[in-house]
């Protein structure tokens, strides 16, 4: 992959073709098919929402199968991990810039009566579970 970023400061449009970068999770069923991507601070990793591809998993757990999470890619290798999973629907990503600390807006369980985790917003850490779908935010 060559980086142009030196000569894009002046920049105001695209002129080179796109590149296919990797795969992200898609299928015949695509529920929340958005997706952000935001890099690091360093430039060296890419970071990616895909939210689940159900509501409350009626498609089945194996459906969900890296889903519901935020994955990170290092962009010289192409090499993708799940960041940090159990994220239902996260969208919009952002570093808090004195913290360098990754946030995501999470949409949360439709279809379950309003009674239930109402979307949030959340600082994610690596490796970690946040609970969709086997276990709800608590308070």
């Amino acid at each position: 992959m060559r980086s142009c970023a030196s000569n894009m400061k002046d920049a105001t449009q695209i002129t080179t073709p796109g590149e296919k970068f990797i795969d992200l999770p898609a299928g015949d069923i695509n529920h929340h098919w958005t997706k952000n991507v935001i890099a690091s601070p360093d430039g060296k990793k890419l970071y990616v929402t895909v939210g689940s591809n159900s509501n409350v998993a009626e498609n089945g757990i194996d459906a969900e199968s890296g889903r519901a999470a935020i994955m990170e890619v290092d962009i010289s290798t192409r090499q993708s991990r799940l960041f940090a999973t159990g994220l239902r629907n996260p969208n919009g990503i952002s570093w808090q810039p004195q913290s360098v600390a990754l946030w995501t807006v999470v949409n949360e369980r439709d279809e379950l009566g309003n009674d239930l985790v109402p979307d949030y917003m959340i600082s994610v850490k690596a490796g970690a579970f946040y609970g969709w779908p086997k276990k709800l935010l608590r308070n």
